[in-house]
Protein backbone atom coordinates (compact mmCIF):
# COMPACT_ATOMS: atom_id res chain seq x y z
CA UNK A 1 0.00 0.00 0.00
CA UNK A 2 0.78 3.39 -0.82
CA UNK A 3 2.20 5.78 2.05
CA UNK A 4 -0.01 8.80 1.06
CA UNK A 5 -2.89 6.15 1.07
CA UNK A 6 -2.68 5.35 4.67
CA UNK A 7 -2.03 8.65 6.00
CA UNK A 8 -5.11 10.28 4.16
CA UNK A 9 -7.12 7.39 5.84
CA UNK A 10 -5.63 8.17 9.46
CA UNK A 11 -6.71 11.60 8.69
CA UNK A 12 -9.98 10.77 7.66
CA UNK A 13 -10.21 8.50 10.44
CA UNK A 14 -9.94 11.29 13.17
CA UNK A 15 -11.65 13.48 11.80
CA UNK A 16 -14.61 10.88 12.07
CA UNK A 17 -13.63 10.46 15.14
CA UNK A 18 -14.07 14.20 16.21
CA UNK A 19 -17.04 14.24 14.21
CA UNK A 20 -18.66 11.35 16.44
CA UNK A 21 -17.60 13.08 19.60
CA UNK A 22 -19.29 16.22 18.55
CA UNK A 23 -22.11 14.71 17.47
CA UNK A 24 -23.03 12.68 20.46
CA UNK A 25 -22.63 15.66 22.66
CA UNK A 26 -24.86 17.78 20.21
CA UNK A 27 -27.34 14.38 20.85
CA UNK A 28 -26.89 14.72 24.52
CA UNK A 29 -28.22 18.38 24.96
CA UNK A 30 -31.22 17.67 22.42
CA UNK A 31 -32.07 14.78 25.05
CA UNK A 32 -31.28 16.83 28.06
CA UNK A 33 -33.40 20.04 26.81
CA UNK A 34 -36.20 17.72 25.46
CA UNK A 35 -36.55 16.02 29.47
CA UNK A 36 -36.46 19.28 30.80
CA UNK A 37 -39.46 20.67 28.47
CA UNK A 38 -41.11 17.58 29.11
CA UNK A 39 -41.13 17.30 33.00
CA UNK A 40 -41.92 20.97 33.31
CA UNK A 41 -44.45 21.59 30.92
CA UNK A 42 -48.25 22.66 32.07
CA UNK A 43 -46.40 23.70 35.05
CA UNK A 44 -46.15 27.52 35.23
CA UNK A 45 -44.59 29.46 37.81
CA UNK A 46 -46.68 31.80 40.48
CA UNK A 47 -45.32 35.29 39.76
CA UNK A 48 -44.92 36.21 43.24
CA UNK A 49 -45.67 35.22 46.55
CA UNK A 50 -48.41 37.02 48.03
CA UNK A 51 -49.59 38.51 51.77
CA UNK A 52 -52.57 39.80 52.60
CA UNK A 53 -55.02 40.85 55.55
CA UNK A 54 -58.92 40.32 55.67
CA UNK A 55 -60.03 41.68 58.95
CA UNK A 56 -63.71 41.07 60.24
CA UNK A 57 -64.81 42.58 63.76
CA UNK A 58 -61.95 41.97 65.89
CA UNK A 59 -60.02 39.26 64.07
CA UNK A 60 -57.52 39.19 61.33
CA UNK A 61 -56.62 36.24 59.08
CA UNK A 62 -53.04 36.67 57.84
CA UNK A 63 -52.70 34.76 54.26
CA UNK A 64 -49.45 33.75 52.71
CA UNK A 65 -49.63 32.53 48.85
CA UNK A 66 -46.33 31.12 47.54
CA UNK A 67 -45.54 28.53 44.98
CA UNK A 68 -44.25 24.57 46.40
CA UNK A 69 -42.69 22.07 44.94
CA UNK A 70 -46.28 20.47 45.08
CA UNK A 71 -48.43 23.01 43.72
CA UNK A 72 -49.61 26.24 45.41
CA UNK A 73 -49.26 26.54 49.00
CA UNK A 74 -51.61 28.31 51.15
CA UNK A 75 -50.21 29.42 54.93
CA UNK A 76 -52.97 30.90 56.86
CA UNK A 77 -53.06 32.25 60.98
CA UNK A 78 -55.91 33.83 62.52
CA UNK A 79 -55.17 36.70 65.18
CA UNK A 80 -57.02 38.10 67.68
CA UNK A 81 -56.81 42.26 68.49
CA UNK A 82 -60.05 42.70 70.40
CA UNK A 83 -59.36 43.61 74.41
CA UNK A 84 -60.84 40.72 76.03
CA UNK A 85 -59.96 36.59 75.98
CA UNK A 86 -62.08 35.10 73.52
CA UNK A 87 -62.67 31.40 73.27
CA UNK A 88 -62.32 30.32 69.19
CA UNK A 89 -64.09 26.85 68.39
CA UNK A 90 -64.09 25.95 64.62
CA UNK A 91 -64.49 22.38 62.42
CA UNK A 92 -62.09 20.96 60.27
CA UNK A 93 -60.59 22.77 58.10
CA UNK A 94 -60.94 25.80 59.65
CA UNK A 95 -59.69 27.70 56.59
CA UNK A 96 -61.33 26.31 53.02
CA UNK A 97 -59.34 27.15 50.14
CA UNK A 98 -59.75 26.58 46.94
CA UNK A 99 -59.90 27.48 42.78
CA UNK A 100 -63.68 27.32 42.80
CA UNK A 101 -66.02 29.16 44.92
CA UNK A 102 -68.45 26.80 45.45
CA UNK A 103 -67.12 23.30 47.13
CA UNK A 104 -66.41 25.04 50.83
CA UNK A 105 -67.01 22.20 53.23
CA UNK A 106 -66.64 22.30 56.90
CA UNK A 107 -68.14 19.53 58.17
CA UNK A 108 -65.70 17.18 58.57
CA UNK A 109 -67.20 15.37 61.21
CA UNK A 110 -68.74 16.75 64.64
CA UNK A 111 -65.90 17.43 66.14
CA UNK A 112 -65.07 21.32 67.38
CA UNK A 113 -61.61 22.57 68.31
CA UNK A 114 -60.95 25.09 70.91
CA UNK A 115 -58.35 27.59 71.15
CA UNK A 116 -58.49 30.75 73.69
CA UNK A 117 -57.02 34.06 72.38
CA UNK A 118 -55.69 37.00 74.39
CA UNK A 119 -55.19 40.84 72.64
CA UNK A 120 -52.88 40.24 70.20
CA UNK A 121 -52.87 35.90 70.03
CA UNK A 122 -52.40 34.59 66.91
CA UNK A 123 -53.59 31.31 66.25
CA UNK A 124 -51.79 29.36 63.78
CA UNK A 125 -53.37 27.42 61.00
CA UNK A 126 -52.32 23.92 58.90
CA UNK A 127 -50.73 24.99 55.65
CA UNK A 128 -53.30 24.27 52.49
CA UNK A 129 -51.46 22.87 49.56
CA UNK A 130 -53.10 22.99 45.80
CA UNK A 131 -51.93 21.48 43.05
CA UNK A 132 -51.04 23.76 40.13
CA UNK A 133 -54.07 25.27 38.30
CA UNK A 134 -55.16 23.69 35.17
CA UNK A 135 -55.32 27.00 33.08
CA UNK A 136 -53.03 30.08 33.59
CA UNK A 137 -54.36 33.08 36.14
CA UNK A 138 -56.88 32.16 37.96
CA UNK A 139 -58.61 33.12 41.38
CA UNK A 140 -58.66 31.18 44.70
CA UNK A 141 -61.17 31.49 47.42
CA UNK A 142 -60.27 31.67 51.13
CA UNK A 143 -63.05 31.17 53.39
CA UNK A 144 -62.71 31.10 57.32
CA UNK A 145 -65.62 29.86 59.67
CA UNK A 146 -65.74 29.71 63.62
CA UNK A 147 -67.23 30.73 66.41
CA UNK A 148 -65.99 33.51 69.12
CA UNK A 149 -67.52 33.52 72.09
CA UNK A 150 -70.53 31.42 70.60
CA UNK A 151 -71.09 33.97 68.22
CA UNK A 152 -70.72 32.68 64.28
CA UNK A 153 -68.29 34.24 61.98
CA UNK A 154 -67.06 33.98 58.53
CA UNK A 155 -63.92 35.62 56.70
CA UNK A 156 -64.10 35.24 53.08
CA UNK A 157 -61.12 36.59 50.63
CA UNK A 158 -60.30 35.99 47.12
CA UNK A 159 -57.59 37.41 45.31
CA UNK A 160 -56.54 36.65 41.70
CA UNK A 161 -53.24 34.65 41.00
CA UNK A 162 -50.51 34.59 38.16
CA UNK A 163 -48.66 33.01 36.54
CA UNK A 164 -46.52 32.70 34.11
Amino acid sequence: MNSSYRYRLKKWGGATIKLKVVGSVFILFLIFVGFSVYFDRGQESLVTATSTLSKVEDFLLHIRIEESNQGVQVKCSLQYIGEDRTLIEHQLPFVSVSYTNTNHNFKEGNRFISQELGSGGIYYLPTEILPFPEAGDTNIYINATFKANGNQIHIDHNEELSFQ
